[in-house]
């Protein structure tokens, strides 16, 4: 840098120099502006006035070619910055649908942990399985105890004396109205047993509707089916349980799908399918897995089509941006020709590289153990990727730069440095 001459020697040496250093001058002094914020206007004036005005000077057109190449290699270089943001964004991305995988696979997990996915059943067996479970309930013993302490929270919640979204169980014990009504509603079941409307007799179950606990075998209870039909309790919620047919067989047997008559799924659930038991279970499986997905609406599943193609698609996507990254590399290597390394674009060089690197190394690890680890929760569904299609999944950065796409952007660069100047110069092959 030539920022401690005079105006006078800079000059000079402007007129000593070709067309190309006079450029090179120039751009160093608008790069240097870059760097340290101090204006050089006077010293880029300086030199341009050393150089002649005419159109014919072949001085002149040298260095009208080389400043206008820089000039919008300016261009290219937010290509070039834009092809790294692509980039970055892609890996992003894959990391989101990493996130995805293992959401699913571990919901799934749980779904199987705990006995959520669907049952498929026929209408007829959903009523069966209904009234057992309806019957059973009707006919447990519930403690008077344990419907009195209910009946008194309900009393007192419904006076807004606790708060709607109160429980039971963390009532005070010691609290003056909570012991005054539990007495009341103690009062008034006994009377009710006395007098026949509730029918009595001793607990046999460690659980039901109104208690959980061995404390209340054999305890004074009362009939279910009495308590049912009882139009002066206050707890309606018994009664709606009961009559709710979806609530009550879901609550005893899981997530379930009924199935219509006629429909394949009966078919399925009464085991004549034509084509055999092997073609049942296969069915059964998808249309569990279909079940499962549209009642639960988030959970993906790595074995479906849609989602495999969305992992492959972004892994092509990134490859794609690889490769675009690696042709911009190549042109700034070959625009190194004619400028030398002076030129600012070449700074993006080693950071490509290095995001490339970074890029393929991490996705290439993470992919494969996400997909194993996918594998392991869901080993026990027959949908275990395989790797079957290894090759599909892996990133390269081995890859050559498309010489057609290089030569026609230089081509491209040099076109217009030399339209503008009218130097005929052609890069060397």
């Amino acid at each position: 840098m030539s920022s401690d001459l005079s105006a006078s020697k800079l000059a000079e040496l402007a007129k000593s120099l070709t067309g190309k250093d006079c450029a090179l001058l120039v751009i160093g002094y608008y790069l240097q502006e870059e760097k340290d914020g101090k204006e050089y206007r006077e010293e880029i004036k300086t030199i341009a006035a050393s150089i002649s005005p005419y159109g014919n000077d072949r001085k002149r057109q040298e260095y009208l070619f080389y400043y206008k190449l820089w000039y919008n290699l300016t261009l290219f270089e937010l290509d070039f910055q834009t092809c790294m943001l692509d980039l970055q964004i892609m890996d992003k991305q894959l990391q989101s649908i990493a996130l995805a995988l293992v959401h699913d696979a571990m919901n799934y997990h749980n779904l199987l942990l705990f006995g959520w996915t669907p049952k498929i059943i026929t209408e007829k067996q959903f009523e069966d399985l209904y009234e057992q479970e309806r019957t059973e309930r009707l006919a447990e013993v519930i403690p008077v105890e344990a419907v009195a302490k209910y009946e008194a929270f309900v009393c007192l919640k419904n006076a807004g004396y606790f708060p709607k979204d109160s429980y039971p169980d963390k009532v005070n014990k010691n609290d003056g109205k909570w012991k005054q009504t539990l007495s009341e509603e103690l009062s008034k079941l006994k009377s009710a047993i006395k007098n026949g409307k509730l029918k009595q007799a001793k607990v046999s179950s460690d659980f039901g509707w109104y208690h959980n606990g061995k404390e209340y075998l054999g305890q004074e209870g009362i009939l279910a089916q009495s308590w049912y039909e009882n139009p002066e309790k206050l707890d309606k919620d018994f009664n709606t349980h009961l009559d709710n047919k979806g609530e009550l067989v879901e609550w005893e047997h899981g997530r379930y799908a009924v199935a219509k008559d006629g429909t394949l799924l009966a078919r399925l659930n009464k085991s004549n399918l034509p084509d055999g038991e092997d073609h049942r279970l296969h069915f059964e499986k998808r249309l569990k897995n279909i079940l499962m997905f549209k009642e639960e609406g988030s959970v993906l599943d790595f074995a479906d089509k849609s989602y495999k193609d969305l992992v492959l698609l972004r892994l092509k996507d990134t490859q794609e941006w690889i490769q675009r990254l690696l042709n911009h590399t190549e042109v700034a290597y070959k625009v190194e020709g004619i400028f030398g390394r002076e030129v600012s674009i070449n700074k993006l060089i080693a950071k490509a590289k290095g995001l490339i690197s970074q890029v393929v190394e991490k996705q290439n690890k993470s992919i494969p153990e996400l997909l194993d680890s996918y594998n392991v929760y869901r080993k026990d569904t027959k949908d275990a990727f395989t790797f079957k299609d290894e090759g599909k999944y892996i990133l390269t950065a081995d890859l050559k730069p498309e010489a057609e796409w290089v030569d026609d952007t230089i081509k491209k660069l040099i076109e217009i440095a030399n339209e503008e100047s009218g130097y005929q110069y052609e890069l060397d092959s």
